[in-house]
């Protein structure tokens, strides 16, 4: 057996692993070892903006997790976008860069995480990291949905940050044309050593402390030791190791055969995501994306960007949208919005299905903060198989109220005079599916699930958070969690933000240490 050693193992070289790695090797003393169990990010399309929607299909490059089937959403499995590549979800995802509302962290409660100390953070991170790039668009459908937000009396906004409320163009992980993915920050430093397919099965743990992990590598069997374990592997995948290793719901792991090493209720629970539906139109005028599937001004397009990194291919896929309430009364927004200029089909069903084929887009909802819990358990004590995810979507019953407000209210854009100048006809849910029940039935056929899974490894200062408000494992010595599992609640807003700050976070605790 193979072994490693370092001061400091992360165990997944997402976007919050990359971060955190980068922190701690300003301190050159430190060895810091990076367990990454998909590839490197090397393909060239990888950093193309255009190549979106191979990158988010490939399964080179995606667990291509589902969930159970959903009692809410007609008995259906749901297709769960998980990146496995260094860079995690910066590698593969859609180039959106927000916050989230200041508002969103401060209900955390837990100390040290309000907005007035991440925002700090944030900046730093916006400056020397995802340096985000105003979005912007040549498509007339994009100038046309914001003209119809106008007409509606929705607010603008420029730049969508942290108060969270308004449309306009959203910011981008983009510069120079090309993806910035988390990757990109473990190039020449001299103290992180990267090791991509590295399958983690388990955590060592000796005397009451976390030593390091056994983990699987062009079919040998290796080791790797260090005397702090950070474990980044993702709202789903952290606390399967956790539970592999027998940390977690003890009666749950006898369940599985495991031997209990540390019972941790709350391990695997308080799983939260975003319940994504959409509405979609086609155009009598050639206003959408479809124009780029033209071979000849495809072509064309490739040629500009493989000339100088431009044309439509360096824009990111979803250009404007924005956050507003359900409902007026509300103090704050609880949806967030994405204007696709396309038509959009299922990123599960490959890409082939996800390419339009007419003119047309798509307005793409979340509910913002949902109150329904799910949770991620072991599906056997196989380390290589996948994990049980039960997100219990609608569980809390006032999250299928709110997500049909706000599908009532964007609806009614439909009416506007800016779509009527584009020829926009509805084709989903489409005409025929009139008042509330049937627009309820419609969200239960058809609503999915967003890629923004968090709150798995729960923290806070109570009996049932699994790490304390410094991210270290409450009851074992040696282990941190930093990524999205250890989210409180979901915050209204794409997730990539948040993951890196949660491993800045970290690397301060570390280095203070």
């Amino acid at each position: 057996m193979g072994q490693n050693a370092a001061d400091i193992l992360v165990i997944g070289g997402g976007t919050a692993g990359c971060v955190l790695a980068s922190r701690l090797a300003s301190n050159p003393d430190l060895r810091i070892l990076v367990l990454e169990a998909g590839p490197a990010y090397r393909h060239p399309a990888l950093a193309i903006p255009g190549a979106f929607p191979w990158a988010m299909t490939s399964p080179r490059y995606n667990w291509l997790d589902s969930t159970e089937a959903e009692p809410a959403l007609d008995g259906r499995r749901l297709f769960l976008a998980q990146a496995r590549i260094a860079g995690g979800g910066s590698s593969i995802n859609g180039l959106v860069y927000a916050r989230g509302p200041d508002a969103d962290y401060d209900d955390w409660g837990v100390p040290g995480w309000g907005s007035a100390d991440l925002a700090p953070v944030f900046a730093v991170l916006e400056r020397d990291f995802w340096r985000p790039l105003r979005g912007s668009s040549p498509l007339p459908v994009a100038r046309g949905f914001l003209d119809a937000i106008a007409e509606a009396g929705l607010p603008r906004a420029e730049g969508l940050g942290a108060s969270g409320e308004g449309f306009g163009f959203y910011d981008w992980t983009v510069q120079g044309g090309r993806r910035i993915s988390g990757a990109n920050l473990l190039a020449g430093r001299p103290n992180i050593a990267l090791q991509t397919g590295a399958r983690v099965l388990r955590l060592i743990i000796e005397a009451g402390r976390v030593r390091g992990c056994a983990y699987l590598q062009d079919g040998q069997l290796r080791e790797a030791r260090a005397e702090r374990v950070v474990l980044c592997a993702g709202a789903l995948r952290s606390p399967q190791l956790l539970m592999l290793s027998g940390i977690g719901p003890a009666e749950h792991l006898r369940a599985q055969g495991i031997n209990v090493a540390h019972d941790l209720p709350g391990v695997g629970r308080n799983l939260v995501n975003h319940v994504s539906w959409k509405l979609q139109y086609t155009t009598e005028k050639p206003v959408s994306a479809y124009r780029y599937l033209n071979p000849l001004r495809g072509a064309v397009e490739a040629a500009r960007y493989m000339a100088g990194r431009g044309g439509y291919l360096s824009l990111a896929p979803t250009p404007v949208g924005g956050f507003f309430r359900s409902r007026a009364e509300l103090s704050r927004p609880d949806m967030q919005a994405f204007m696709s200029p396309a038509l959009s089909g299922s990123a599960g069903l490959g890409l082939r299905r996800l390419l339009p084929d007419r003119h047309g887009f798509a307005v793409f909802m979340n509910q913002g903060r949902p109150d329904s819990r799910g949770v991620v358990e072991l599906a056997s004590a196989d380390p290589l198989a996948a994990p049980r995810i039960v997100p219990r979507y609608f569980s809390a019953p006032g999250d299928l109220e709110t997500l049909l407000d706000a599908a009532e209210r964007l609806r009614g854009l439909g009416s506007s005079r800016a779509y009527a100048s584009m020829g926009a006809r509805e084709v989903s849910p489409g005409p025929e599916v009139q008042g509330r029940a049937g627009l309820e039935a419609h969200i239960r056929a058809n609503a999915t699930n967003h890629y923004h899974v968090a709150g798995t490894c729960r923290m806070g200062e109570d009996a049932d958070a699994v790490v304390d408000p410094t991210l270290k494992l409450r009851g074992l010595e040696g282990l941190w969690v930093a990524d999205n599992a250890v989210m409180p609640t979901m915050i209204n807003g794409n997730t990539a933000a948040p993951a890196a700050m949660i491993g800045a976070r970290c690397a301060h605790f570390l280095l203070s240490h």
